[in-house]
């Protein structure tokens, strides 16, 4: 029992369920998709209601179904089956169509139409319903990545609830809301009203601001070449260095609309930032544009997580809180300050600031606190063939690996070019199939990768869960000798990505 969210054809968004298709049914999804589903047009594909389930007489019952479709911005509605045709008087939408039946659609050629829609499917699963899912997915692979969109409000609360009540949450959603994909992301947050989002590179901000964001956004790592797109998108940059505030200054000096800047300093990470002997020349030059308003200064703490480095830490903390107030003194105006991430956030809420920024822990991940957050991504493919070999076979590129006895294998629809990282073959990593671990044989492919499933029953076709919470990402990460955020920014763009709520959890 839930709702997914995913890409579809032609620009669209699709939503479909695996509710009943009742009064309750439908207001879950149309609700779901009012808080979701943004900026484009709605189509509603509604097939005939359950009558008798819901013991309403037709008139009763499709009278309550349009007052609830008219409660929501439905812009199109097609109405499958013979039922809604005859109440087709009571559904005042500006555009609406009827067919007899699933296959009449199917053929008419509509479908491939819709251009830039939220398209809601709104019927009890069947196989019908599935050739409508089918026709109008973007990405038909079987590998897919499933976000639990109630895991992230989950950890989004949780993590706010050890802040100060008064502390701003700036939501960190560049490399694609770590793989998750940025603007459907962007958009639940902007939802639970964080204060700000940010982003690496201007780019990552245009597509937000194409796809209905609303929120402040800042730019981490802004180029003198994409200033104009910066403006014109109202983003709002970071500058960083002396070189990148004079460019600055020279493109905005015949601008005379306020502008938000954020500025970063370099406290001791030494990468993006102002060095301490930088800050009374970017003080002097911020004092040149009165247009320029700064929203916000900005640190970054090497390893705050780590209590070995306390004392480096709080060396940085201090010289921090030395430049903003030197800032602060030479502006005459108070600015916001931030210089945690989730785990500084955890360690040292004593610096808090303003604003704290939440990077990996919306997605389930801090040390700290592991117990209490809850994994967010599932990857997971399906077994494409099974074979038997006998014991001495070799498996795989270079005959890597080898059948010491005989042995089940399947292969599987995910390689490297997904993300399933090389480094995983001969063993060194598992996958969960049906309640047990299963280790890689041979080398990883490109596109496929084997594993053995000696004793473990299965069949072709059946669901493999690469990482998840039955198989946690940091186990491949430690498989592999890398990082949760390397295997979760890696996932490949030909990877399906399915967003879900349960419907056990409030909209």
């Amino acid at each position: 029992m839930r709702i997914n969210l995913e890409q579809g054809i032609n620009a669209c968004q699709l939503v479909y369920d695996t509710c009943p298709n009742d009064l309750k049914g439908l207001t879950q999804t149309l609700q779901f998709t009012h808080w979701h589903a943004f900026t484009h047009q709605k189509t509603l594909i509604l097939t005939d209601v359950g009558t008798p389930l819901l013991g309403l007489a037709p008139e009763q019952l499709y009278n309550e179904v349009a007052a609830l479709v008219h409660a929501y911005p439905i812009n199109r509605l097609i109405g499958v089956g013979p039922q809604l045709a005859n109440y087709a008087h009571q559904f005042l939408i500006p555009e609406k169509h009827f067919y007899p039946d699933v296959p009449t659609l199917l053929h008419s050629g509509f479908l491939e139409q819709l251009h830039k829609n939220i398209v809601i499917i709104k019927n009890d699963t069947n196989h019908l319903v599935n050739a409508l899912i089918q026709k109008l997915r973007y990405q038909c692979h079987e590998t897919i990545l499933e976000i639990d969109l109630d895991a992230i409000k989950h950890n989004l609360h949780f993590l706010r609830s050890n802040l100060s009540k008064q502390t701003g949450i700036i939501a960190i959603i560049k490399a694609a809301a770590y793989g998750s994909s940025s603007f459907e992301i962007a958009h639940f947050l902007q939802q639970w009203q964080v204060d700000y989002l940010g982003v690496a590179y201007v780019d990552e901000g245009v597509t937000l601001r194409e796809n209905g964001i609303q929120l402040p956004i800042m730019v981490m790592n802004p180029s003198p070449n994409c200033f104009d797109r910066l403006v014109t998108h109202q983003l709002e940059p970071v500058i960083y260095s002396l070189p990148l505030l004079k460019a600055w200054k020279e493109f905005i000096n015949d601008k005379p609309a306020p502008v938000n800047i954020h500025i970063k300093l370099d406290t001791g990470m030494h990468r993006l930032g102002f060095m301490e002997h930088e800050v009374a020349e970017m003080v002097r030059i911020i004092q040149e544009m009165p247009q320029v308003n700064v929203k916000s200064v900005l640190s970054h703490l090497s390893a705050p997580g780590n209590q070995r480095q306390d004392a480096y830490t709080h060396a940085q903390a201090k010289l921090f809180q030395q430049l903003t107030t030197y800032l602060e003194n030479q502006l005459g105006t108070p600015v916001l300050k931030h210089l945690l991430n989730t785990a500084g956030g955890l360690y040292h809420p004593v610096y808090e600031f303003d604003m704290v920024r939440l990077g990996i822990g919306l997605y389930g991940f801090s040390k700290k606190v592991q117990q209490h957050l809850q994994i967010a991504s599932t990857l997971k493919t399906t077994i494409s063939q099974i074979k038997e070999v006998p014991a001495g076979a070799t498996i795989g590129y270079e005959r890597k690996g080898v059948a010491t006895r005989p042995t089940k294998i399947a292969v599987l629809a995910i390689g490297y070019a997904d993300g399933f990282r090389r480094a995983l073959s001969n063993g060194r990593g598992k996958v969960w199939v049906n309640g047990q671990l299963a280790p890689v044989i041979g080398n990883v492919c490109m596109d496929m990768t084997m594993i053995d499933i000696t004793g473990i029953a299965t069949q072709e076709g059946d669901e493999v869960i690469i990482f998840g919470k039955e198989h946690p990402t940091t186990e491949m990460a430690l498989a592999s000798g890398t990082i949760v955020y390397e295997i979760l920014t890696n996932i490949s763009e030909r990877i399906k990505r399915v967003y879900y709520k349960e419907l056990s959890a409030p909209i």
